[in-house]
């Protein structure tokens, strides 16, 4: 496994882990909302 694959990986999980806590913490009001 080259240096490179394993940098593309990493960055892709940082990247995806970015977007789902930014999608958390953009639906967490409204789901409380809908939860009440």
């Amino acid at each position: 496994m080259s240096f490179d694959f394993l940098v593309s990986i990493s960055s892709l999980v940082t990247f995806i882990m970015g977007i789902f806590i930014v999608g958390f913490i953009a639906l967490y009001p409204q789901r409380k909302h809908i939860l009440r």
